[in-house]
């Protein structure tokens, strides 16, 4: 079963990617409503499909900033409670560059 996760997603805290399909490989934007980054600052995200699920990734950095970390998601599509609207579930897992004097201490 192939699912078509093309389209625009928004989080509970207001946060938006937009995704496109290339086969199993995803691709497209993502712009954070919390941490660092500014409102309005857009950032890649690369992933692939395996029929409902799905992975992907954001390294936060583009052309004017580099915050120094990565997020990966992974996640299966499933309906809301209305039986119609599509949600994607997902863990997700933050890494943050620590400089390497500091990662005895800090890992």
């Amino acid at each position: 079963m192939s699912v078509d996760f093309s389209g625009k997603w928004y989080n509970q805290l207001g946060s938006s990617m937009t995704l496109k399909l290339a086969g199993e490989l995803v691709s497209g934007t993502y712009s954070t409503a919390v941490g660092a980054p500014q409102p309005g600052e857009v950032f890649d995200v690369h992933g692939v499909i395996a029929d409902d699920l799905v992975s992907f990734v954001v390294s936060w950095k583009n052309a004017q900033v580099n915050y120094g970390s990565v997020t990966a998601w992974v996640g299966q599509m499933t309906k809301e409670d209305d039986g119609v609207t599509d949600r994607i579930d997902t863990l997700w897992h933050l890494a943050k560059n620590i400089p390497d004097q500091d990662e005895p201490a800090q890992l």
